[in-house]
């Protein structure tokens, strides 16, 4: 009896992690009631992407379109949020004085372009949408 608890657990967990995979709008990111950044699982592509198509689409039609490996929900500067190397260009985008507010949400979309290279684009919402404000194209092997 206690065997066969144990299997339906797990089957009814893996069939929740299975579906919240694949379905993305269920995967986004959100931050949490303490600001920590929640990251959403890797999935597959299934389109090719570069810049070039997407860098006029707000966030919620490129998504549609070329669904995304990775996606992030952050305030810029704060814990889950950092400015690393991977995201200095930002630095570009806002003052100092901008980030110490720590009142720029920001979703960080990664796609896949090819077998080497990658795609991140930081989106900032205007107007209830968002759109691109920075990209970055990066090797896959790189360590940030």
């Amino acid at each position: 009896m206690k065997n066969i608890f144990l299997l339906l657990a797990t089957l009814i967990t893996f069939s929740c992690n299975k579906s919240h995979i694949e379905n993305f709008e269920n995967t986004d990111t959100t931050i949490t009631a303490k600001n920590h950044a929640i990251k959403t699982p890797t999935r597959r592509q299934t389109q090719p992407i570069s810049y070039e198509l997407i860098k006029n689409m707000y966030m919620e039609n490129a998504v549609r379109d070329y669904p995304p490996i990775a996606a992030e929900t952050f305030i810029l500067g704060k814990e889950g949020g950092f400015i690393t190397e991977f995201r200095t260009g930002l630095l570009d985008i806002f003052k100092t004085d901008e980030i110490k507010k720590n009142n720029i949400t920001i979703k960080e979309i990664t796609w896949k372009i090819n077998t080497k290279q990658n795609l991140t684009v930081w989106y900032q919402e205007k107007n209830t949408q968002w759109i691109p404000i920075d990209h970055l194209i990066w090797d896959n092997e790189t360590e940030f």
